[in-house]
Formats: C-alpha cells, sequence, structure tokens
C-alpha cells in the first residue's frame, strides 16, 4: 500500500510548457519551479530589488532556472555565473517572453513575486523554513 508520503513524493508536479519565442526558429520549455527553487527566486529578488543594475540579473536567472530541455533538465544552471552571462547575450526581448511565461506558469506575475517575498520575510524562521 503507498502512502501519502510516498504518493506525493512521486506525484510529476512540476508542469513544463513550450512556448514559441519571437526570434527562435524552435519552441522552448518552461517549466514549474520547484518549493526550494522558489526560494531561491525571492532570495534573488531580494537581492536585487533596490538595484536597477543588479535588477539585470533577474531575467537571465528565471530563465535559467525555468528553461527545460524536453527530458526536464535544465540547459543552463542558475547558480552559474558563466551560464548567466551566456544568457545575458542573448536578446533581452527574448528572455522576457521566457521570462513573462515562466512566471505566469509559476504563478507569480505581477504583484505576486512581491507578496512572496513578503512571505518568505514573515516566516516565523526568518525565511529560512525548507520548502
Amino acid at each position: 500500500m503507498t502512502t501519502l508520503r510516498d504518493a506525493i513524493l512521486a506525484a510529476d508536479d512540476l508542469e513544463q510548457q513550450e512556448i514559441t519565442i519571437d526570434g527562435w526558429d524552435f519552441p522552448v520549455s518552461v517549466r514549474v519551479i520547484s518549493g526550494r527553487e522558489r526560494q531561491q527566486l525571492v532570495e534573488k529578488w531580494n537581492e536585487v530589488k533596490d538595484d536597477d543594475a543588479a535588477m539585470q540579473d533577474l531575467l537571465p536567472f528565471v530563465c535559467a532556472l525555468c528553461l527545460v530541455d524536453p527530458d526536464g533538465s535544465r540547459p543552463f544552471e542558475p547558480t552559474d555565473k558563466s551560464d548567466l552571462d551566456l544568457l545575458k547575450g542573448k536578446g533581452a526581448r527574448q528572455l522576457e517572453e521566457v521570462y513573462h511565461a515562466a512566471m505566469r506558469l509559476n504563478g507569480m506575475e505581477d504583484d505576486a513575486l512581491d507578496a512572496a517575498v513578503a512571505n518568505f520575510q514573515e516566516t516565523p524562521t526568518g525565511g529560512s523554513g525548507s520548502t
């Protein structure tokens, strides 16, 4: 008999969505991020939100976090500066399209990221809880 824990952990809940990006002659897939990755995104947002120059790092970070190959693996590592620098060399409009598609898929468009940051900061553990 499968336990609820086993069923939850076995669930394939990191949905992928194929999108078409203007200027790229091939489809790409973005995926739902895990709770741990959402925490990384919130931490990145906190790092850059008040610094316009640093804010430019958010686009390639989200792209690296959410872009996936057909097998579900990431072609870029969001914690690898050289991968982020490679993405920064791509068209800003294309990166923005990936960013917005990923944020929409993850339910974090508009003020949702600010709300997630506020919720993260209000946790009793001071934001260091595991997700």
